[in-house]
């Protein structure tokens, strides 16, 4: 097969699909910019996002045999997909269960993210003080409960890496002023990161699958997950209430292990791509 995917970001997942659909014999190639003129050539469109990109191609005659497109939860709570006629599409993914529920879509299909396993240093670790939040700040992120936890255990160090994307991100942050949460800024070396952390918080009212939870239990952080909108089914444990949270983070309960098996065994790359592969391609 010939395939086409279009996304406004080239990262890591680019270059493993590419990687892997070439060594299946099909044709791969990527692009940042949209050209209407470029789709015939192809067997397969595939849009990383449900964008602008959807919209156009959702109101005119298909441009090649099968289009594909990705709605992931940036998209779903923002865009306003009631402009987008889906029928024109063979498979709308959704990496969330409440997305792909709610859409109750017939080409509907649940499919998770994936990670490289070989990419995430694993590392047996234990309860210790260190906790991070990976994430680039802003309020869908739940900044207010990391707070509270924070205050509930001030000899903690709550680890923030990420950019704070806005102003009133920044000066909540600055008017909490507490002494045990820091503001690291943005990082390449997850790995280094990794090693110095004990748990991995998620305080997030609504996400999609969210990578910073898959990447920290790969390397053998306990995940401290709130349970946000669809997430059924994503990791094995979750919190409600900040006493909750606590609990997560102080109780002796710490494998490891456990956390690097459930992700090979839901996350693992190699794995998950062969699905997307009979999906497409079938």
């Amino acid at each position: 097969m010939r395939i086409l995917l279009v996304s406004p970001w080239n990262n890591c997942w680019v270059g493993y699909m590419k990687r892997f659909f070439e060594s299946k014999g099909h044709t791969f190639d990527f692009s940042t910019d949209f050209y209407i003129k470029e789709i015939p050539k192809y067997d397969i469109f595939m849009s990383g996002w449900c964008d602008k990109v959807v919209k156009i191609l959702s109101r005119q005659p298909k441009l090649c045999s099968k289009y594909v497109c990705w709605v992931r939860s940036y998209e779903f709570w923002h865009n306003n997909l009631s402009k987008i006629d889906f029928r024109n599409f063979d498979h709308v993914i959704s990496v969330n269960k409440y997305i792909y529920d709610y859409m109750k879509l017939p080409q509907g299909k649940l499919l998770l993210n994936y990670i490289d396993l070989n990419r995430i240093k694993f590392k047996e670790k234990k309860p210790g003080k260190e906790v991070l939040l990976l994430a680039d700040i802003n309020f869908k992120k739940g900044i207010p409960l990391l707070i509270q936890v924070a205050r509930k255990l001030p000899g903690y160090n709550f680890n923030i890496y990420g950019k704070v994307q806005g102003r009133r991100e920044y000066i909540y942050l600055r008017y909490c002023n507490l002494p045990n949460v820091f503001v690291r800024g943005y990082t390449k070396d997850l790995n280094s990161v990794f090693d110095r952390m004990n748990y991995l918080l998620l305080t997030s009212p609504v996400e999609g699958n969210p990578n910073c939870v898959i990447e920290g239990m790969s390397a053998g952080l306990k995940p401290v997950v709130h349970r946000f909108v669809g997430s059924e089914g994503q990791f094995p444990f979750y919190w409600d209430t900040i006493d909750d949270a606590v609990n997560l983070i102080t109780e002796p309960d710490y494998d490891s292990a456990r956390y690097r098996k459930w992700i090979e065994d839901n996350y693992d790359m190699w794995k998950e791509l062969p699905k997307l592969e009979e999906l497409i391609c079938a």
